[in-house]
């Protein structure tokens, strides 16, 4: 429970977060979380009396004025808003300042922070660092997996191309002997490779896009996008097209190597 004085409801309660009833704290009249759904076997709706055992034991009587739901801000997880005076004491666990401006809520963070030395004190330059900070470790982490995930898939095309040659060999043979040169066989084999990349990226990309519309919560206010630009996808297409040629010039080279003899007696 959060006793606050009457006149510093609409700071911490914005009018369109009420849900129904009033936003009014005063006497007995307190404003309800719309998540604590029964007191007892009531359901909590405007009118409803309710009882709040306090710290001391002490039994407190109040009346729902109004339920509300906050979505964004520091309460986004209060429960019930009461009148400051109702409170046995004066505990401040936080300091909520609103300030004309960014710069404006640094230098009230600044000249606060002699008072209360241990404090966390939280402004929107801060957060932003933060946030900062964190999107840049995801940022990294994202590209390592991507990495690994690219070394991964290069690693498998390597081994199914080199298993893939091994079946055909009398066919490579074949096609040597009837006139096929050494850069033919390199040829088909990497465009064979870029076909399966090729079907893989086009069904990745479509996911990627849908994937940087969904925004991710990191708190109050804030969310964390996907950067899928056209040059990103470009590029990370032209990386894994890149990576996975790489991964199949090996075998394509032994295959354009083999002996043709050798490969057409093998069975």
């Amino acid at each position: 429970m959060f006793y606050v004085p009457p006149e510093y409801v609409e700071l911490l309660v914005p009018r369109e977060a009420v849900r129904s009833g009033r936003r009014y704290v005063g006497g007995s009249l307190v404003l309800v979380n719309h998540n604590i759904r029964m007191a007892g076997d009531k359901p909590l709706e405007p009118g409803t009396p309710v009882a709040f055992i306090q710290l001391d034991g002490d039994a407190v009587d109040f009346v729902v004025a109004g339920t509300f739901e906050l979505t964004t801000g520091v309460f986004t997880n209060a429960g019930v808003f009461a009148d400051g005076a109702l409170a046995t004491r004066r505990d401040y666990f936080m300091l909520y300042i609103v300030t004309e401006s960014p710069q404006a809520a640094e230098r009230a963070a600044e000249r606060l922070r002699p008072y209360f030395p241990e404090a966390q004190i939280f402004s929107p330059q801060t957060l932003a660092r933060q946030v900062g900070q964190f999107a840049s470790t995801a940022q990294l982490g994202l590209g390592a997996l991507a990495g690994v995930s690219t070394l991964v898939t290069a690693m498998w095309l390597y081994d199914t191309m080199t298993i893939s040659i091994l079946q055909r060999t009398k066919e490579i043979g074949i096609m040597r002997a009837v006139g096929y040169k050494r850069r033919h066989i390199i040829i088909m084999l990497i465009l064979e490779a870029l076909i399966v990349v090729s079907v893989g990226t086009a069904a990745a990309v479509p996911i990627l896009a849908a994937a940087s519309l969904i925004p991710i919560p990191l708190g109050p206010g804030m969310y964390f996008r996907l950067l899928a630009t056209p040059s990103v996808i470009l590029v990370s297409a032209a990386l894994v097209v890149a990576v996975n040629i790489l991964g199949v010039l090996g075998p394509a080279y032994r295959a354009s190597r083999l002996n043709i003899v050798d490969a057409l007696r093998y069975e």
